[in-house]
């Protein structure tokens, strides 16, 4: 239970992320949004980069102890 508690956390920060900076590109690239008129995009940027990056840290740790328990190394 856990460990999909774990997987489900990480995914969910990576689409986060995701999201983010694709809500990001298309004010830049495609329509500016009224709301993001005048504001930089860079520390928002920032965060989306930091969501996704724990994100996959936490799925490939999750992954990386699962995989170990399956072949008996250990945790």
């Amino acid at each position: 239970m856990k460990r999909l508690l774990t997987l489900g956390w990480g995914g969910l920060l990576v689409l986060i992320g995701v999201g983010l900076l694709g809500w990001i590109g298309y004010n830049l690239l495609v329509e500016m949004q009224p709301e993001a008129e005048g504001r930089s995009p860079v520390k928002p940027a920032v965060f989306a980069v930091v969501l996704i990056g724990i994100g996959i840290t936490r799925i490939r740790s999750r992954l990386k102890t699962a995989n170990a328990a399956a072949t008996g190394e250990g945790a």
